[in-house]
């Protein structure tokens, strides 16, 4: 049997994930002061218009800070269904599949606070940041349970923050996870450290030191990582710019300057992109300035974007696209009559065996179209 027929006979077999991008912001709504209320809303992401609305019911007023605040860093565990965040010491996760809402408390830490949350891997990792000496700050990675928030394993940073050109006092902020590199990275002010979770190594460089000028929010793109950078030089007109960076040395390869306009944004106009994230199905980094959300597609070079609608007393926050997995199984007439196996890869774009297995992947067909699937045993 040649390897065409043995991949149709597997694919007749097997069941696929499916996948559906969403993006979600999340909405803090503080017209009555003594009960803010907050929300998840799901976009459309050609013209911003709420297409879900996700009232969440957590209670962030036990929170040990920042009570006030929607959810922040927020992450999505593939393997879960559920969009993670974080208020102070309070960890909220909504599961987009069951649309079913949890929430874990983490221990109140003298002199200490938790900061920015990201999962690698099925695993859930917090900063944590100790200020009991104030001439040196410790900064850890936790790992962390996610059904009780129990620490599994801590990490205390080695990497000197005491250079960086702003922020130093602050822990690894704007979390990503290279799945091709194994590695959680973060960003102190133009200090951006990895930590390899395979192989527990720690490395680090420095981002040169800009005048008038200062790096944001860093993303992972097919194994790309990206920065931005706010240059303030003309107070009447910031320049925003999305840098790529060599992940070894820091240096630039690659400069963008962004178009966007963000002078009419509800808040933070003067800030660059926040809360960067990357929809692998459109090849996009999306990012937030206010009610301004801009979408740059890393493969055509093209930015857009759209305005979300102006709300009285509440403010847009963090944003995060989720790919949902859902299971169906192939129709054998369909793959028998039109869908022949071309080239297999994995989710990085590294082509890979037809013949791989328990590994989620993307078929390319003779006819031109791309399935993800995962084959089983």
């Amino acid at each position: 049997m040649n390897e065409r027929k043995h991949i149709l006979i597997l694919l007749l077999i097997i069941t696929t994930n499916l996948f559906s991008q969403e993006l979600f912001v999340t909405k803090r709504n503080y017209s009555d002061s003594s009960n803010y209320f907050h929300t998840l809303l799901g976009i459309d992401q050609t013209n911003g218009n709420t297409v879900n609305t996700i009232n969440l019911s957590t209670n962030f007023s036990n929170s040990s800070q920042n009570a006030d605040n929607s959810p922040e860093s927020l992450v999505f565990n593939q393997a879960t269904n559920e969009i993670i965040g974080i208020v102070g010491n309070i960890i909220v996760k909504f599961n987009i599949a069951s649309n079913t809402e949890t929430s874990f408390i983490l221990p109140v830490i003298t002199s200490s606070d938790y900061g920015d949350i990201i999962v690698a891997n099925n695993k859930l990792f917090v900063t944590k940041r100790d200020y009991s000496n104030s001439s040196n700050y410790v900064h850890s990675l936790l790992e962390i349970d996610q059904t009780n928030g129990n620490t599994v394993n801590t990490i205390n940073l080695s990497t000197d923050f005491s250079n960086s050109s702003q922020n130093a006092d602050n822990s690894p902020e704007s979390l990503v996870f290279n799945q091709a590199t194994n590695e959680i990275i973060g960003i102190v002010g133009n200090i951006i450290v990895k930590f390899n979770i395979a192989s527990n190594t720690e490395t680090s460089f420095i981002l040169p030191v800009i005048t008038s000028s200062d790096y944001g929010d860093i993303i992972v793109a097919n194994n790309k990582l990206f920065v931005t950078k706010r240059d303030y030089s003309n107070s009447s007109n910031y320049v925003h710019s999305l840098l790529e960076i060599d992940q070894t040395n820091g240096n630039t390869v690659n400069t963008i300057n962004l178009s966007t306009d963000f002078s009419n944004s509800s808040q933070n106009a003067d800030n660059s992109p926040e809360s960067l994230v990357f929809n692998q199905a459109t090849n996009e980094i999306i990012g937030i300035v206010g009610n301004i959300i801009v979408k740059f597609n890393i493969a055509s070079n093209t930015e857009t974007s759209f305005i979300l609608p102006v709300i009285t007393s509440s403010d847009y926050g963090d944003i995060i696209v989720a790919e949902q997995n859902s299971l169906s199984v192939e129709n054998d007439n369909l793959i028998l009559s039109k869908l022949i196996p071309k080239k297999a890869y994995n989710i990085l774009g590294k082509e890979i065996s037809l013949n791989t297995k328990n590994v989620l992947m993307i078929i390319e067909f003779e006819n031109g179209s791309r399935k993800k699937i995962m084959k089983l045993k």
